[in-house]
């Protein structure tokens, strides 16, 4: 079987291409064309065999602020690996090979495929791929809510319950307005609590290349999505989520230290997941596990609205370059300063004469 790359710039088509192949928000134009900016763009791919398109593979350029920083750093970066329109045997590892032999064809410096949400095996023979392994908890919401519910701990329905008595009540939010800056906030009270119950310290905005900025662009986009907990005026809690193709992905959820005590992340949890399941979602991917002190208690969490651990997998490239550009990659991707990047550039460039 012989399969070739071909980029894609019909935006509809590939929409079309994507829901036929059940691909979710990060291979999605919403979701990639919110981080376009001037040293990265999207990229749209599709796997051709004869004429027939056999998979898709999407993800973000990053190109160097000069071009003689190229043999440095100039990466295709996949938040989640490919999807197939059929199930053939061999393809996976087909496709990934083709995608490599494209990023070393286009002098590339690093390829990475991350495994957001990607609950399927990648096979790679013996290209040189560093594997990397995610647990991720993935909440089945094609069940019936009573079987949902009850798959919950009862704690979970009692903390519900006691939110509502509390007159707390939950909303989507029509317009992003200040809340993203607001969630940015309370994701920084929620770090705060987690640090004085022992866990270590972490970067809240987790996902690689997500920035304020972005959030907002994915709203904008449709593929984000907000929801929120009110006592009386005062939003306490705020979730955000991928959400494209029936399939989501929890991204963030912050609160206020009085949120706790009323129960209020569970409240918005509980409504959110109810609220997916009535809009025919197939599931909501609650995420996946620091490999830390705080594992066993985010594991519990996530456990305790019912979601199964599931392995997902993703591969990375070492240095295309050799082992003297990835030192000069390490040291430029730590040195701020545009002008010591410029200055390195002109070493390449003697280097080179």
């Amino acid at each position: 079987m012989q399969v070739t790359v071909v980029e894609e710039f019909n935006h509809d088509e590939w929409d079309v291409r994507l829901k036929k192949a059940s691909g979710g928000p990060f291979l999605s134009v919403p979701w990639l064309e919110s981080f376009r900016d001037s040293k990265c763009s999207p990229f749209y791919f599709r796997f051709v065999s004869e004429t027939n398109t056999v998979g898709l593979a999407a993800g973000l350029r990053f190109s160097p602020p000069h071009p003689l920083l190229g043999k440095i750093f100039k990466k295709l970066f996949l938040f989640t690996g490919p999807v197939f329109m059929q199930s053939i045997p061999d393809l996976k590892k087909l496709c990934l090979t083709k995608l490599y032999e494209y990023a070393v064809k286009e002098n590339y410096t690093h390829l990475e495929i991350r495994a957001y949400d990607y609950s399927h095996p990648l096979g790679f023979g013996k290209l040189p791929f560093i594997k990397e392994k995610k647990e991720e908890y993935i909440l089945d919401l094609q069940r019936d809510w009573p079987e949902i519910e009850r798959n919950m701990r009862k704690n979970i329905v009692q903390q519900v319950k006691f939110a509502q008595k509390k007159g707390l009540s939950f909303h989507e939010s029509g317009s992003p307005g200040t809340m993203i800056d607001d969630l940015i906030g309370l994701l920084g009270e929620t770090q705060e609590r987690r640090l004085s119950k022992g866990y270590e310290r972490y970067s809240y905005l987790y996902m690689p290349h997500i920035r304020k900025e972005i959030l907002y662009r994915l709203f904008e986009n449709k593929v984000g999505r907000l929801f929120f907990v009110r006592t009386g005026d005062k939003i306490v809690s705020i979730s955000f989520i991928a959400a494209y193709n029936h399939k989501s992905y929890a991204l963030l959820i912050g609160s206020t230290k009085q949120a706790y005590a009323l129960r209020a992340p569970t409240f918005n949890w509980f409504n959110m997941i109810k609220k997916l399941k009535d809009e025919g979602f197939d599931y909501l991917n609650l995420g996946g596990v620091p490999e830390d002190s705080s594992k066993d208690k985010m594991v519990f969490a996530k456990t305790s609205y019912g979601a199964e651990k599931t392995m997902c997998a993703g591969v990375k490239t070492p240095h295309l370059n050799g082992s003297f550009f990835n030192l000069m990659n390490i040291i430029y991707t730590k040195l701020p300063d545009a002008k010591i990047k410029k200055t390195i550039a002109k070493v390449l460039s003697g280097r080179r004469g």
